[in-house]
This record gives structure tokens, C-alpha cells and sequence, in this order.
């Protein structure tokens, strides 16, 4: 059994008004970004998702690979990472890395979901698509959400080590999540003001986040 103990609870207590300022802070640059992309880019989203869209149905090649490189952005995929990681900690008897991780993740798609209704930016035309997308479209929800977790990933198990491995692994996790923004308009589900958008709110978010993510000397697992 692996309660959240005393500790963890007095964490959390802490570290609460920082993620709530950096929930404001995200969901006021997200809206901000939402209504520029909304009424002040759409020429020049369209004429980026349509060529890209075309490019990916003249080549099936490219289509597949992005179908595929597209699934590793996915509410499902995603949510299973976290969920094998946090029960993997738990496991571990790192309850306080597992809180993190839940806390950093589930709030982090929390507001890309609350940004996509708020400003209500409709998807692309459907004649754009590659692929059956359902919701709003401003931000990505792979972009961010891609970025959130994978990046959440990054400064819990590979930031607090040294070395060359940290850099390439930084590198291979950026690149992994361009390319998962970048299938989103090659499948024509997307604008790219939305996957830029989702890229920069996550990132901001990861940066808003780091202090709660660092381990805490006050506090002790298991």
C-alpha cells in the first residue's frame, strides 16, 4: 500500500497556488493566440493546410507515415503513457513523482481543452482532411498535449541526470513532437496557427511548471 502520505499532501499544498498562476497565465496567452489565429491568419492557414494536405494525398507514402506518426499524439496513446508510468512509480513507491506527473499532464490537457471552447475556432474544411477529426481546432490538442506529456516525461526521469544522453534525448523529444504537429497538417485537421498555438502554450506551461516538477528536499516517497 502507497498512500499519499503526509509529505506528499503538504506538497501539494505548496505547490497548488503555483500551478493555479500558471493555469491563469496559459489560458490568457491561449485566448490571446486564439482570437489572432481566429480572425487574423485564416488566408494564410488555409493556403498552408491545403498544400500540405494535397502533398500528403499525392503521395500515400507520406500519408501512412503520418497516420502513424500522428497516433503517438493521441488522447489514447498519451493517456496510456501516463497512466503505465504513474502505476510504474506507484509501483516503486514514488507516489510524489506519480502526483506530479498526473498534476502536470491532467491540467495541461484540462486547459487545451477549455481553450478549445473557449475560443471556438472551427477545424478546417473537410475537404482538407485526410483523416476523421471530430472538435474545435485552436489549439492542437496533439501539439499540446504532445508536448505536455513528453515533456513532462523529459523533466522528471531525464533532466536530473548528466551527460550527452540528457541533450540527445531533448533533441529526439523536440523532434518527435514537430513531427506529430507536423502530421496534423499534412492530414489537413488542422490550421497552423493551431499547431503552433499548441506548441507554444505547452511549452509555456512545461516552463510555468518546472519548480513543481523538481524534487522537493522536504519530501520523501513512499
Amino acid at each position: 500500500m502507497t498512500p499519499v502520505d503526509t509529505s506528499t499532501r503538504s506538497w501539494l499544498a505548496r505547490a497548488l497556488p503555483r500551478v493555479l498562476g500558471a493555469a491563469g497565465v496559459v489560458l490568457v496567452l491561449g485566448i490571446a493566440l486564439g482570437e489572432a489565429a481566429k480572425h487574423g491568419a485564416v488566408p494564410f492557414d488555409r493556403a498552408v493546410t491545403r498544400d500540405l494536405s494535397d502533398l500528403g494525398r499525392s503521395h500515400s507514402t507520406l500519408r501512412v507515415a503520418m497516420e502513424v506518426v500522428t497516433f503517438f499524439g493521441s488522447t489514447a496513446w498519451l493517456t496510456g503513457v501516463v497512466l503505465v508510468t504513474t502505476i510504474a512509480s506507484i509501483a516503486r513507491r514514488a507516489v510524489a513523482q506519480a502526483v506530479r506527473l498526473v498534476l502536470c499532464t491532467g491540467v495541461g490537457a484540462a486547459l487545451a481543452t477549455v481553450l478549445k471552447v473557449i475560443v471556438d475556432r472551427p477545424r478546417p474544411p473537410t475537404s482538407y482532411a485526410l483523416v476523421h477529426a471530430t472538435g474545435l481546432s485552436f489549439p492542437s490538442g496533439h501539439a499540446m498535449n504532445s508536448t505536455v506529456v513528453y515533456g513532462a516525461l523529459m523533466l522528471l526521469f531525464v533532466a536530473p541526470t548528466a551527460g550527452r544522453s540528457r541533450a540527445a534525448v531533448a533533441v529526439a523529444t523536440a523532434v518527435a513532437v514537430a513531427l506529430i504537429a507536423l502530421s496534423r497538417l499534412v492530414l489537413g485537421v488542422h490550421y497552423l496557427t493551431d499547431v503552433v498555438g499548441g506548441l507554444v502554450l505547452g511549452t509555456t506551461w512545461l516552463a510555468l511548471i518546472r519548480p513543481v516538477m523538481e524534487p522537493d528536499a522536504r519530501e520523501s516517497d513512499g
